[in-house]
């Protein structure tokens, strides 16, 4: 082989090498853009999962001297606007005013969930003297 021709191999592996390099780098990007593109679909699906979202929330205070009730005491809420199906609850006792001559026993449970209401049940048992209770909720859903 002649020289010439050698030194024409020795170019155009050059060319081939720089190429192959250059598509690795292409198809890494690739990869990058598409992982990305992924992560993108996924936070929009998020977003408009909590766009669709709708929150409704309140307070249930019980005191002896301004309401009456006796335990157990079981506590309707109709919401506002009815969900699409049944919501999450979340709540949470703010005040529990209890004898501090007796053991503190409290209990609250949710009695049922529906696309219109949910209720709380509230309990004391043995010889607790509880006198008032403060509850917040909150309701999510679609």
């Amino acid at each position: 082989m002649s020289e010439s021709c050698q030194s024409q191999n020795i170019r155009w592996m050059d060319v081939l090498y720089h190429l192959l390099y250059d598509v690795h780098r292409v198809e890494s990007k690739i990869e990058n853009l598409e992982k990305s593109k992924r992560d993108m679909n996924k936070e929009i699906r998020t977003l408009k999962h909590r766009r669709n979202t709708v929150c409704e929330s309140g307070v249930i205070k019980l005191y002896h001297g301004v309401h009456r009730f006796s335990w157990p005491y079981v506590k309707h809420i109709y919401f506002k606007k009815h969900f699409e199906k049944p919501p999450v609850i979340t709540y949470g006792i703010f005040t529990l005013d209890t004898s501090h001559k007796k053991n503190t026993r409290f209990r609250t449970d949710v009695v049922y969930i529906t696309k219109s209401k949910f209720a709380l049940k509230l309990r004391t048992w043995n010889d607790s003297i509880t006198y008032g209770v403060g509850l917040s909720w909150m309701a999510c859903g679609k």
